[in-house]
């Protein structure tokens, strides 16, 4: 499986965490290992250039770790801002993916929640899927987007699905629709983390009945986090399952 090391984290200075944090994000923008493997360095490099400035301790921390014979790392970022594309647009395209991304999310999530509260209906990939589309204007319209579209957005993000699942669990029923960065400020992010491990555990080992030999999501797919210390578990609250829901899957059974 791809995975992220949490390399700055036992420092415990916000300032060299902010560094882990915005590799992780740049993996939740970007996830195609292969495809977006420079999109994520620049991400990675642009974000921590742009905080340096903001931070002398981060700078010279910096400076002084990665300092070599000819070039030091704030070198190298700066080189590599000259050959990645502006960070507004940069950002810009993280923003669109990440709309998408969190569609999958939802999908997880739903489907995590409602095997704890209404195992019953079984709820699945598909039938997630279709619940989305079928989802009143009133909750986060997804109404908009045809049925194939949001299983495109499932196969395409479902590697970082439980990233963005656990942000929507982390920042509650009063979360934006789009990604909120603010969410994952090093003094919350080791909570963020307990919950996407809860999630990825959930993810590659759930396989849902009626014939489907496989789990959700594929070790092979899944962004793993490697965090080389113990995670307090998180206690999720999980929904129940809504009338309009019911009535949905009632609709999908009938169909």
């Amino acid at each position: 499986m791809p995975e992220i090391k949490l390399t700055f984290w036992s420092k415990k200075t916000e300032d060299e965490q902010w560094i882990d944090v915005a590799r992780v994000v740049a993996v939740m923008y970007f996830p195609d290992k292969k495809k977006q493997e420079k999109e994520r360095e620049d991400f990675v490099a642009c974000f921590v250039a742009k905080f340096s400035h903001r931070s002398p301790k981060l700078k010279n921390f910096l400076s002084e770790t990665y300092a070599t014979d000819q070039q030091t790392l704030i070198d190298k970022l700066l080189d590599a801002l000259l050959d990645a594309p502006a960070f507004t647009d940069l950002k810009g395209r993280a923003s669109k993916n990440s709309y998408n991304a969190n569609i999958a999310g939802e999908i997880l999530s739903g489907i995590y929640q409602f095997s704890k509260t209404a195992p019953q209906f079984n709820i699945g990939v598909k039938k997630s899927c279709y619940l989305l589309s079928e989802r009143p204007s009133f909750i986060q319209p997804c109404r908009e987007l045809s049925r194939s579209s949001i299983e495109n957005f499932w196969e395409k993000y479902k590697g970082v699905a439980h990233f963005f699942g656990a942000l929507g669990f982390h920042q509650g029923e009063g979360r934006k629709k789009r990604f909120n960065f603010q969410a994952l400020q090093p003094a919350k992010f080791l909570d963020f983390i307990a919950i996407v491990k809860q999630l990825e555990d959930f993810a590659t080992t759930h396989i849902p009945r009626h014939g489907q030999k496989k789990p959700l999501v594929s070790k092979d797919e899944i962004w793993s986090i490697n965090t080389n210390f113990p995670l307090l578990p998180i206690n999720l609250k999980c929904s129940p399952l809504p009338a309009w829901a019911k009535k949905a899957l009632i609709k999908y059974r009938a169909a």
